[in-house]
């Protein structure tokens, strides 16, 4: 069966599981990043998401 247009799959490979303390799992490569207190949402704020992505991502991630 051909792969119908417009279907895409993203990888991405990671080389950590974690940032401080935080999951950084297939949600947060679609937009949704989950934080258990006040505290890492607003290390996530200081740092920026795309970073935090970045991070886990390692040399697979986007060049900063």
């Amino acid at each position: 069966m051909a792969p119908r247009s417009g279907c895409l799959m993203l990888v991405v490979p990671r080389c950590a599981e974690c940032w401080h303390g935080i999951s950084i799992n297939a949600l947060a490569f679609a937009g949704s990043l989950f934080v258990r207190d006040r505290e890492q949402l607003e290390l996530i704020r200081r740092t920026g998401p795309l970073s935090v992505l970045q991070a886990v991502a390692g040399s697979g991630g986007a060049a900063a």
